[in-house]
């Protein structure tokens, strides 16, 4: 299948599916939207009708005050006249100021006189027995401080109210009190009327706490959000919103009920079915624009591409090259592929320069193999000669010996004395540096086991400087303290090594110089430094310091600084050369430190 086809089937089967989610995550968000809407004009409803129940309980609290605050009042509280009972506590009256019952309490805290109406009727009833026996129900609200009021919902009974009581004092609102004036307000069907005619929605309120709800005020009892609201949709077109009123005590005490119409919910099917329509035919004219720009972007490109691969792959031509253009994925394709091609030309470069050199590599191995045999017959030659010449050597030493002590009973005159002694001087020394080129030569032969000791360095450094010779104007220091803690190494074999060193630094200053000898120890190793300021190694030369039998002396083995090495590394350590021709030479020897004992 082509990759065109692919394309349009993969963007086709993307598109359905995107569509599918985007029409059920937008259903879903339209119904969200609507329902949150339609929530919050209910949450809003039930706020306007907590107003005008508050509303209400400003009013009835205001009537209270009015009737409590009068001096016919409080003259009543005295007297209890039959014309105040006439004129003020008429049917009439209490009706006009929608005041179910009015009490008014003595101070003891009895009843001295109340009234109840019906509004239906007009009449005057009897008292609640729900009332006049549980007056002390009242009595926390019969309790001032000066012109301080009570008011809110209570439920007496079974039946909601709401309720405002006062102190009974004289028109200039002075006491002492006379009791107190409570009016209540039934808060029942004719209430409930009321407020539905301002609200123009059904207005139901039951008591909070009664045990015989119906289950959707039961549910809205148990889903009160902390606020003391819930909002449910019922149907398709109608909402309800629900509300706690909470009495002065801070209990619930009156759950109320609206049902409001879903004036929204009739647009929302209209909504979605364009929404989803326009999407449609968006979608379509994506996938088309999609599948062109895809064409012209991407598949053209990799088909040229592909065409100048295979060209190249039939004509085996590493050196040519594909079109690089654009700055995406296809670009780095052709880039990489570009980058391919280099490397197979490199590689056909390489192993064609490899074949040239091949030649080269096999001798160049063959010359080491050749040193390699060199340096094992360097060592066995060292070990026959050094082991050749030293019995003779040792003879030759005890003979001149002999011979000293035999001189030495003669008698000479003092000038032949002398001239024997120059010449026993002379044939010592000669003996003296034979000997040491043998023991050159056996200790570069033999394999070297260190005999580790706790040493003091400095007294080690001092016996090496003491067995060599330092011409005048050789100037040595020793920059090591006494204090300098002991240190682990074999002594025979460092002492020959700083002899080596030290005599060597001497030698490289035939006018005259320096050589500072300096330790530290830290990092866990002990590194000593030979600083001379003589003439200089060439660059030349620094990489074949430590090779057997090479030297730029006149006299000399060219064994000494192999010696060196074979000692430190048999230490565990190293040994190092930083020279400068005309500046000095610095041999840098390091050994490896266990824990100070």
């Amino acid at each position: 299948m082509k990759i065109h086809l692919k394309s349009a089937l993969i963007i086709g089967a993307m598109a359905i599916i995107l569509l599918s989610l985007l029409s059920f995550s937008t259903y879903s968000m339209i119904l969200a939207g609507f329902s949150e809407i339609e929530t919050k004009e209910a949450l809003g409803d039930i706020a306007l009708a907590q107003r005008i129940i508050g509303n209400d309980l400003s009013e009835l609290e205001t009537t209270a005050s009015d009737w409590a605050w009068w001096d016919a009042t409080y003259s009543f509280m005295g007297d209890m006249s039959q014309s105040y009972i006439d004129s003020t506590l008429s049917e009439t009256s209490l009706e006009n100021l929608h005041v179910n019952v009015i009490l008014f309490i003595d101070t003891d805290g009895s009843l001295w006189f109340g009234k109840a109406i019906n509004f239906t009727t007009g009449a005057r009833v009897e008292l609640p027995p729900s009332i006049v026996e549980n007056l002390s129900y009242f009595e926390p609200f019969t309790v001032f401080n000066g012109t301080e009021r009570h008011s809110g919902v209570l439920v007496i009974g079974e039946t909601p109210t709401l309720f405002s009581s006062s102190a009974i004092l004289t028109s200039n609102r002075e006491g002492p009190s006379a009791g107190t004036l409570i009016m209540i307000r039934y808060f029942d069907e004719v209430a409930a009327a009321r407020i539905s005619s301002i609200l123009n929605m059904s207005f139901e309120a039951v008591n909070y706490n009664s045990p015989s709800l119906s289950p959707d005020f039961a549910e809205a009892k148990a889903s009160l959000s902390p606020s003391g609201t819930f909002v449910k949709i019922v149907s398709e077109d109608t909402i309800s919103g629900f509300a706690a009123l909470r009495d002065p005590y801070g209990d619930p005490a009156i759950l109320f009920r609206m049902d409001m119409s879903r004036t929204l919910s009739a647009l929302k099917g209209a909504a979605l079915f364009y929404f989803l329509l326009s999407t449609f035919g968006i979608s379509i004219m994506a996938v088309l624009i999609a599948l062109l720009l895809l064409r012209w972007a991407i598949i053209l490109r990799i088909s040229w591409l592909s065409s100048e691969v295979s060209q190249i792959a039939s004509s085996k031509s590493f050196e040519s090259r594909v079109a690089e253009s654009g700055e995406d994925e296809i670009y780095a394709l052709a880039h990489d592929i570009n980058g391919m091609l280099l490397a197979l030309q490199n590689s056909q470069i390489t192993l064609k320069e490899y074949s040239e050199h091949l030649e080269d590599l096999v001798n160049e191995k063959t010359r080491q193999l050749q040193e390699s045999h060199r340096m094992a017959a360097i060592g066995e030659t060292a070990a026959m000669v050094g082991h050749d010449l030293r019995n003779p050597l040792q003879a030759a030493v005890n003979t001149l010996y002999l011979a000293k002590e035999t001189l030495g009973s003669m008698k000479l005159d003092e000038k032949d004395r002398s001239s024997l002694d120059e010449y026993n001087a002379r044939l010592s020394k000669y003996l003296a540096y034979m000997n040491r080129i043998v023991s050159d030569m056996q200790d570069f032969a033999r394999p070297l086991t260190p005999d580790y000791a706790w040493v003091d360095l400095r007294r080690l450094l001092s016996d090496s400087l003491n067995t060599i010779t330092v011409p005048k104007g050789v100037d040595v220091s020793m920059d090591v303290a006494e204090s300098f803690p002991l240190v682990r190494v074999d002594p025979l074999l460092t002492q020959r090594l700083s002899t080596n060193l030290a005599n060597n630094a001497v030698q490289a200053m035939p006018d005259g110089g320096s050589l500072r000898i300096s330790a530290d120890l830290s990092g866990g190793s002990l590194t000593l430094k030979f600083s001379d300021t003589g003439v200089g190694i060439p660059d030349e030369n620094l990489n074949k310091l430590f090779h057997p039998l090479f030297t730029t002396k006149s006299k000399g083995s060219g064994l000494g600084l192999s010696i060196c090495k074979k000692i430190a590394e048999a230490q565990g350590g190293t040994i190092a050369v930083e020279s400068k021709v005309g500046t000095g030479t610095t041999f840098i020897v390091t050994i490896p430190q266990p824990p100070q004992p």
